[in-house]
């Protein structure tokens, strides 16, 4: 009984918004037991989550719409398997010396990150392996073209990214500092 879907009640919004309002970033090291000392995730939601030491994850200035995070679901019937592609892709502005670093460092690297979307709901993503960055950085051609980088970051997992409350994300954030 255990594949078999269960059905569920579920009324659509009347208005929602689109969007990402911010994003937090930390450094994974591609094993969950690693990266976060506890790590709780009950019927889609975390419910404890704490980073291991020396762990920490850094805000990341958003602009309005520039930023978005998608999950894909595939499965295979031949082998009774699903995984969930998640990708994030947002925008860093400008160029100089301490970005060039960053960047550098960050293609070489391993990342979780939360998202917060525009209605409130944070979001774990790449909690389970960490996501790869891929970067394309360029000065545009146009004077209204972007100066600055796009990095798209992109992982897979067994399920969909799961949501954390505010009150926790909270308390990680403080934790983290």
């Amino acid at each position: 009984m255990g594949c078999e879907f269960t059905a569920w009640a579920y009324e659509q919004p009347c208005d929602q918004t689109g969007g990402v309002e911010s994003i937090f970033v930390g450094s994974h090291t591609g094993n969950a037991d690693t990266t976060f000392q506890t790590l709780t995730i009950v019927a889609g939601e975390v419910t404890a989550i704490s980073l291991n030491t020396g762990k920490k994850m850094e805000p990341w200035s958003v602009e309005m719409e520039t930023a978005n995070f998608t999950q894909s679901s595939a499965g295979e019937r031949a082998t009774s398997s699903s995984s969930v592609t998640q990708t994030g892709v947002t925008t860093l502005i400008g160029y100089d010396d301490v970005m060039s670093k960053n960047l550098s460092q960050l293609i070489k690297s391993k990342v979780f990150a939360v998202a917060k979307d525009n209605e409130g709901v944070f979001r774990l993503y790449f909690h389970k392996y960490g996501a790869k960055a891929q970067i394309e950085e360029g000065t545009g051609t146009a004077m209204e073209d972007m100066n600055g980088s796009t990095v798209t970051f992109t992982s897979k997992d067994k399920d969909f990214a799961p949501v954390i409350s505010s009150a926790l994300m909270a308390s990680l954030l403080i934790a983290a500092v």
